[in-house]
């Protein structure tokens, strides 16, 4: 796993610390100094206080404060709290700690006069041991603060990537898992067919070999709903050859969700288990439809046939095809997804997709 400290994700809070948060801090305190100085004015009737005066002190405090963040913060990606090394980690932030109040009194010293011109004369080392008495418990409190937000940002960027690759090495088991189980029924479909087809069934064997390349090579997480459907397509070719005219198959979908990233094998085993339950047991003709559509900011994907469906009202139980893809499902998405299936009046069963659409990277579509 990658070092935290080292990590790119941290960069943008250094900055949005620098750019965004001290100078709204300067501009709140600020506005409040000008407004609590205004109502004394109205109260007092004395000299009413300008808005350079109040922004002196909030401008070189928290010009202070945002030079030394990024240090504060490289510091503590180096020493994690939530950790075993936590004793250790707490004693050299409470050194650095210590330093960052004696460069606050050294930064403060000389710029006394500019922050309160009204201020009699005191000696350098006097406003010295004001700034280290006077500041020490603001300097803890700010110092600390950014520590804790730097520690808690990490210990969550480590934990949302430990839960990304957990999800990801378990959807590569669920994907694995799948292989062997759609392989030994096409092997089934290929032994079937040598007994009267031994020609069909060496073709069959030609067209399996390129459904295996591409199965069993490297796949990205995500892929273009075009290539699965090439993959699907591929599929019915080779059962085509055992059922021949029995089998019809037809595609409908526009071009803008072809180009839809869906997770690698999401409908092969779907389309397998209609040929096995719609196609299979019958001898008439019989036929399977995909349908993809995009519904606004999602993608619509339908798998239609017109087999018994699951008739006499039995509860239907999911075998490795169902309760892999609602596996899949659950842990690509995080729960944005949805999965269903339903039989169809008069007969027929449907399976329905409903994921969050996005465009396949441009990288996966070539």
């Amino acid at each position: 796993m990658s070092d935290p400290a080292k990590s790119p994700s941290l960069r943008p809070l250094r900055w949005k610390l620098l750019l965004l948060v001290w100078p709204a801090i300067t501009l709140i305190l600020a506005t409040h100094t000008h407004i609590y100085q205004a109502a004394l004015h109205l109260t007092f009737q004395d000299i009413p206080t300008s808005w350079t005066d109040s922004f002196r002190f909030p401008m070189v405090e928290c010009f202070f404060w945002a030079v030394l963040t990024p240090a504060i913060l490289w510091l503590s990606a180096r020493c994690p709290l939530f950790s075993t090394r936590w004793a250790r980690s707490i004693g050299l932030l409470v050194v650095a700690n210590a330093a960052a109040e004696v460069l606050h009194a050294l930064y403060r010293a000389p710029l006394t006069f500019l922050v309160y011109p009204k201020m009699v004369a005191i000696s350098f080392r006097g406003l010295l041991r004001l700034y280290l008495a006077g500041n020490a418990l603001s300097d803890v409190w700010v110092f600390w603060t950014i520590v804790m937000i730097e520690q808690f940002a990490s210990s969550y960027m480590r934990h949302t990537e430990q839960q990304k690759e957990l999800a990801r090495a378990q959807l590569q088991a669920l994907t694995a898992q799948l292989q062997p189980h759609f392989f030994f029924n096409v092997l089934n479909s290929v032994s079937a067919l040598m007994r009267h087809d031994p020609e069909a069934a060496d073709e069959m064997i030609g067209r399996l070999s390129d459904l295996i390349r591409v199965t069993l090579k490297d796949a990205p997480l995500e892929i273009p709903l075009r290539q699965e459907l090439a993959l699907v397509t591929n599929y019915i070719e080779i059962e085509r050859m055992r059922f021949v005219d029995r089998l019809g198959f037809a595609v409908r979908a526009t071009d803008e969700v072809l180009d839809a990233a869906v997770p690698p094998l999401l409908l092969l085993p779907i389309v397998e288990n209609a040929v096995r339950y719609a196609i299979m047991p019958r001898t008439s003709a019989g036929r399977i439809d995909v349908e993809a559509v995009r519904e606004k900011d999602t993608l619509a994907v339908r798998i239609k046939d017109d087999g018994p469906g699951h008739q006499n009202g039995t509860c239907l139980t999911e075998g490795i095809g169902l309760s892999n893809t609602r596996m899949r499902l659950q842990k690509h998405y995080l729960g944005e997804a949805s999965f269903s299936y339903r039989t169809l009046a008069p007969s027929g069963f449907e399976v329905e997709f409903r994921l969050p659409y996005r465009p396949a990277a441009a990288e996966v579509q070539n």
